[in-house]
């Protein structure tokens, strides 16, 4: 259509032609100044088309020529027809009652739009100046307590952030033996610390990061170069051990593993051959060096508990000083379990072993050190404490790792809390003693054995017949639930204090509200 105002021709109407701007920049701006002085509201664009009803006949040939631009201002605008308009309101029509009730009911729609907007503004702002205000008091509390928090955050500026931080390439080793750890005491809480913030590695890492570890039947050949090592570090202090034997309890089950394409559970003591029946019984073998510190067996507070409770014998009246100093101590148990059952072996090691060695520890020949390795086991399964093979094997490779595995409290046996302390006794005195003893008096026999248990001092029979009581009133508990006599329940309980006090010390001492005080009659019945 035709760019000039007022005119429509258009290539539609019968010999009327549309022709662009030059792309001549000089012949562009005369035929843009031509046609601004025949047009309002002109503005220069590019597509802009003039008809032939605007140019000369004489300027046009086949082709529209390129130099006739100076016959634009001789051009003639068409005369166009204006149409008036017949829906012009008159003033009879504005002053209508129907046309004055739309208008109050579009004013009303807009007045009641614009309330609720203004409303909703209102609240609004209402709201914002509620946080606003709740903002304010955060911010002064905070600044208020500035100073006692940094003290406090001062306070724990031991505690290793890094493990709390995600590393972009490896995990310390540090790092590794406590997702170990964690992950090993539950895999729920592992989980959660996690989802927390806790920047843990994922559990399959956990198990790649343990591939390298053997935990299969078998002698642990990764163990033993180990214990290589470190004899070859200090022969002196890693010369000496006991090995140990013990077995313990797994649950008969044949296990199929999916990512090995093999079945487990069947019985295997290491190298290629297996047999056919299912295991039952874990049998373990374990080295234990006999180099300690001997102090650490002395200062116990089992050794404090037991002078306590010895107090009223003549041999340790006045031993309140030395209770005292040994509860400080805070170590568990004594080294001497079991001494009085293994001495004969002592005194037959003794030949061999004094000739080394300045003294020598039988707590480190019992089986103890194997029950502490079962109860770690154990306590891994929590409430399964009968694992099967290969939990046995993956807990065995968490444990090889030493991801810092502690026994739970429960078990045949308590672990002895070694302290890092000095203890040596003059080689002189030691060759002394085993002349008198050995070489002069020879081996201690099993009658020498039998003379000591029979005839024990007085404080031995002292501690035995605490012992003695103190099992009694567990006899006295369970018997007390199978009897429905009431008269014959208060025979067996000492309700009125008659049992002698020096019996009663390890009750007394061990008594929390649950033990039962057994009669003076079921006592002597248990001697």
């Amino acid at each position: 259509m035709c760019s000039i105002s007022k005119c429509h021709g258009s290539y539609k109407d019968i010999g009327v032609t549309l022709h662009r701007l030059p792309k001549d920049d000089s012949q562009r701006i005369q035929w843009e100044g031509n046609v601004k002085n025949h047009t309002t509201n002109f503005c220069s664009r590019k597509n802009i088309f003039i008809c032939s009803r605007h140019f000369l006949q004489e300027c046009f040939y086949k082709i529209l020529s390129n130099d006739q631009a100076d016959t634009l201002s001789e051009m003639q605008s068409p005369i166009m027809m204006e149409k008036k308009s017949t829906n012009e309101p008159t003033g009879i029509d504005a002053l209508t009652p129907r046309s004055l009730k739309r208008k109050a009911k579009k004013l009303d729609i807009s007045l009641k739009t614009t309330r609720k907007v203004l409303y909703n503004y209102n609240k609004k702002t209402k709201r914002l100046k509620v946080k606003l205000e709740v903002y304010r008091n955060e911010i002064e509390m905070l600044k208020k307590y500035n100073d006692e928090l940094t003290s406090t955050l001062l306070s724990y500026s031991d505690i290793p952030t890094k493990l709390f931080m995600k590393l972009n390439k490896t995990y310390t080793e540090e790092q590794k033996r406590f997702a170990l750890t964690l992950h090993l005491y539950g895999g729920k809480s592992y989980q959660f610390l996690k989802c927390k913030g806790l920047h843990l590695p994922h559990k399959h890492t956990l198990a790649r990061w343990l591939e390298s570890v053997d935990g299969g039947p078998g002698l642990n050949r990764s163990m033993l170069n180990f214990l290589k090592k470190k004899h070859e570090t200090d022969a002196k202090q890693f010369t000496h051990c006991s090995l140990m034997i013990d077995s313990m309890s797994i649950r008969k089950q044949l296990i199929y593993l999916k990512h090995k394409g093999v079945y487990s559970g069947y019985e295997h003591f290491g190298g290629d051959y297996t047999s056919n029946e299912l295991a039952t019984q874990a049998l373990v073998l374990m080295i234990v060096g006999t180099s300690v510190k001997l102090v650490a067996y002395i200062l116990s507070n089992s050794v404090a508990k037991a002078l306590r409770c010895s107090s009223n014998c003549e041999e340790f009246r006045d031993c309140g000083a030395t209770v005292q100093f040994l509860e400080k101590m805070d170590i568990l148990n004594t080294c001497v379990l079991g001494m009085v059952v293994n001495i004969e072996t002592i005194i037959n090691l003794a030949t061999s072993l004094l000739q080394t060695q300045k003294y020598v520890l039988a707590y480190k020949f019992s089986q103890d050190h194997l029950e502490l390795f079962f109860n770690f086991i154990r306590s891994v399964g929590r409430s399964n404490d009968n694992p099967n093979v290969q939990q046995l094997h993956s807990i065995f490779k968490k444990v090889y790792y030493r991801c810092g595995i502690v026994p739970g409290k429960t078990g045949n046996v308590q672990e002895q809390m070694i302290v890092e302390s000095e203890f040596k006794v003059p080689e002189d005195q030691f060759k002394d003693i085993f002349e008198e003893t050995y070489l002069d008096s020879q081996i201690m026999t099993s009658n020498t054995m039998s003379t000591v248990i029979e005839n024990p001092s007085n404080t031995m029979s002292t501690i035995i017949d605490s012992a003695v009581a103190y099992i009694a009133g567990w006899v006295v508990r369970k018997v007390a639930k199978t009897i429905d006599c009431n008269k014959c329940r208060f025979a067996l309980i000492d309700i009125k204090g008659q049992a002698t006090m020096l019996h009663q010390q390890l009750l007394i001492l061990k008594d929390n509200g649950g033990l039962v005080f057994p009669s003076c009659g079921v006592v002597q019945v248990r001697k």
